[in-house]
């Protein structure tokens, strides 16, 4: 069984990376992780098998199975949490169920829920956890809470520098923004983009992100600006899956702009 187990997880790991890489709808990490056989089974036959053999029917069979898969989510949601309701001490309580269980709550929207759920666990040993307070800050900023969200996002580059700087930083940006403070967002992605470090795949997020914070402000040449050198990154250097999405977005808000 352990060995079952195991094996199990490692695949639900290898197919969440797959999802983050190629670009796929973040839902798929909630089917993944929610229903670790089923859905990864469900993931390798809707996505992966049908882009061996023709991509441009892929995305057709995804969107005409969408609905009844982001369904098919929640009730697994409302029904883990009635369980983890009903008995807290049960395996549904455990630290990684109820983390597993929140990040799906993000990934659906459903904000209060994930907050509740990463609070919960975020006590005792688990009081500065930094995927916990990411995760925190995450459904906060998704709620709307902005303040709160910069709080923690504080919080956890004081206390854990090394966990996840540069998503950290960008988030951080976003919020701020939020708030109106759009000097301090801009300059804290300035500092990210200064850093001639990997950025481990958020170069172009946080690029993509000043753009953003530019266009909304008025700055309609400056944002062009910013867009077109993403589109020539693709040119210059070989693109990662998980640059991909932010290309296409960048693309998409050009010709918005134009």
């Amino acid at each position: 069984m352990p060995i079952l187990a195991f094996a199990v997880l490692a695949l639900v790991i290898v197919l969440s990376v797959h999802v983050c890489r190629s670009g796929r709808s973040k839902m798929w990490l909630a089917v993944i992780w929610i229903l670790p056989v089923l859905g990864s089974l469900i993931y390798v036959f809707v996505e992966m098998l049908p882009s061996l053999f023709s991509a441009d029917s892929a995305p057709m069979r995804v969107a005409r199975r969408e609905g009844s898969l982001e369904d098919q989510v929640d009730r697994e949601i409302d029904r883990r949490l009635q369980r983890m309701t009903m008995d807290q001490d049960s395996e549904q309580g455990t630290v990684h169920n109820r983390l597993q269980l929140a990040e799906a709550c993000l990934v659906r929207g459903r904000f209060d829920e994930a907050i509740d759920l990463f609070a919960a666990t975020r006590q005792g040993f688990f009081t500065d956890a930094p995927d916990i307070l990411y995760g925190l800050a995450r459904a906060h900023f998704g709620r709307g809470d902005w303040s709160e969200a910069v709080k923690l996002l504080d919080e956890l580059s004081l206390g854990k520098p090394s966990y996840q700087p540069h998503g950290v930083a960008i988030l951080k940006a976003q919020a701020l923004v939020k708030q109106g403070s759009v000097t301090a967002a801009l300059a804290i992605l300035d500092t990210v983009l200064a850093q001639n470090e990997n950025l481990e795949g958020r170069r172009l997020e946080a690029q993509y992100r000043r753009a953003e914070i530019l266009w909304q402000n008025g700055e309609t040449q400056k944002a062009a600006a910013a867009l077109t050198e993403i589109l020539r990154h693709e040119k210059l250097f070989r693109v990662g899956d998980d640059e991909r999405e932010w290309i296409r977005l960048a693309g998409q808000a050009l010709q918005a702009i134009s």
